[in-house]
Formats: C-alpha cells, structure tokens, sequence
C-alpha cells in the first residue's frame, strides 16, 4: 500500500508538480545560517531585526506586536545516484532532524545565534527518506523538494 500511495522515484525521475513522491537520498551543502525566520504575527511578512521580549513593530504593515511568529528552517541538497534537487525542511521536520523541540531550538539560537552550527553541520552526509511534493522554481528554474514528512534518518 506505501508503494502504491507513495511513489518511490530517483531524483531524475521526478517531475514538476509530483505529489506524495518518496525519494532517499544523502543530504548534501546544508546551510546552518538562516535557521531562524521570524515573521509578523498580524501580515506574515519577514521582520528584520526585532527586540526580544520587547514591543516591535512590523516595517510592512506597520502594526506592532511582542513576539515575531518563528520558523525554523534548514535549507539543503537531496543527492542520490541519479542526480540532486534542493529540499528545505521546516519546523516539525527540523525538529525531527535535530532530535530537540522547537522552542529549545529558538530559545538556544537566541542566546547565541550560532550554537547549532555543529549539530546542523552534522547533518552533512545522513541519508533520509522523506515523503515530499515536487514544486518548480520558475525565477531559478530548478526542481525543488518541499518535505512532508521523514519517513527514516540513516547515519
């Protein structure tokens, strides 16, 4: 039933706009320095730089609030035999892949912007298996992963 639900593809096989592919590959140039995205809580929009526990306000909609909305994110390459695509994992899956809960990722990177760059390096070389959704990249004009779930982590 997994077979048939979750098409198992190489990276070359996949096309633009596969639905609930599942493709391994070896997790390849993972990049530690944008792990924290903070965004408006009212529009969405990306903040720049905020005050922690204090009042900031949104350049965009000009509203204020206390605490951005944070999205955790690691962007990198899926490679397997056949060739690479691009793959960012968000949230509940950089959870996954860290082995730590989100608000202790934010709470540590907010201490110290880089004290995960170790474990996210780390990373390099693992091989996963995830379910994803293929989307093309018109302005790049690349073929990227957007991950729905690890379905295993190989070391």
């Amino acid at each position: 039933l997994k077979e048939a639900i979750y098409v198992p593809k190489e990276i070359e096989a996949i096309e633009d706009n596969d639905v609930n592919v599942r493709v391994t590959g070896t997790l390849q140039e993972v990049v530690s320095e944008r792990l924290l995205i903070r965004k408006c809580p009212n529009c969405g929009n990306n903040v720049g730089d905020i005050e922690i526990d204090g009042e900031n306000t949104c350049d965009f909609c000009g509203e204020s609030f206390d605490e951005p909305r944070t999205t955790i994110m690691i962007p990198t390459t899926l490679v397997d035999d056949t060739g690479e695509i691009g793959i960012t994992f968000f949230d509940n899956l950089v959870e996954d892949l860290l082995e730590m809960p989100k608000d202790e990722i934010v709470s540590i990177v907010n201490d110290d912007p880089g004290a995960l760059d170790g474990k996210i390096e780390d990373l390099e070389g693992i091989t996963v298996e995830v379910i994803a959704n293929v989307s093309y990249d018109e302005y790049n004009e690349v073929r990227k992963l957007n991950p729905r779930k690890i379905l295993q982590k190989y070391y």
